[in-house]
């Protein structure tokens, strides 16, 4: 991620999604993130961050109760807020 990139989660259909895509603001466009979730997600109105220093974005699954986080190209279940293990 960059300043002209955003990360984006699937749609909005009310379903689990496995999908992600990046925008380029100076482009206009939008495409398929290089590298995609291997696990079910449901983001929809869900709190989403980035964090500037490491280029991560992190975001939660209340569905499944996890923080996610997608970092050099990478998708990994960084926390289990439900059981509070990593």
């Amino acid at each position: 991620m960059n300043k002209e990139e955003i990360l984006v989660f699937g749609g909005f259909n009310g379903k689990y999604m496995k999908e992600a895509h990046i925008y380029t603001h100076s482009t206009k466009r939008i495409r398929p993130a290089d590298s995609q979730p291997n696990f079910d997600m449901f983001l929809f109105q869900m709190p989403t961050a980035f964090e500037q220093v490491t280029g991560s974005v992190y975001t939660v699954n209340w569905q499944t109760m996890k923080v996610i986080q997608y970092n050099n190209r990478s998708w990994g279940i960084v926390a289990d807020i439900k059981n509070q293990s990593v």
